[in-house]
């Protein structure tokens, strides 16, 4: 099946096109049975030699095959999330970062209430939010 582009503003292109001509990927889709190999060795190959990939998207691209074309200048650059530890792990153009993709300001302005709340409740000798 082919979608069909929803404004004329936009060229519609499949993915391989996509892909080859793109300077950014950015994939932000859920991962599931039918995202999680979207972007097969094959796919990634075929990115621009001056493309970059940023992820917060986990599984679902061989990390180790960017990580190699990176350091083999075969892409410009990877963004991703991962463990602190972990952060100058890497050569080449790698930009290993905190997972943060869930932090907006939605999320923020949650934790802030929550916040405030228990420091209120505390204050009154009240823990509903209690852990332990």
């Amino acid at each position: 099946m082919v979608a069909e582009p929803k404004q004329n503003d936009y060229k519609y292109v499949e993915l391989n096109e996509l892909v080859a001509s793109a300077d950014v990927i950015f994939p932000t889709m859920a991962l599931n049975d039918q995202t999680k190999t979207i972007l097969s060795d094959e796919l990634l190959s075929k990115m621009k030699s001056d493309a970059m990939l940023i992820s917060i998207v986990h599984d679902m691209f061989n990390l180790q095959l960017v990580l190699d074309m990176v350091k083999d200048n075969k892409l410009f650059g990877f963004g991703f999330e991962a463990e602190p530890a972990s952060f100058s792990n890497y050569e080449g153009n790698v930009w290993a970062a905190p997972a943060f993709g869930w932090a907006t300001k939605g999320s923020f302005d949650n934790s802030i209430r929550l916040w405030i709340n228990n420091m209120v409740d505390a204050s009154k000798g009240q823990y509903p939010n209690r852990v332990n």
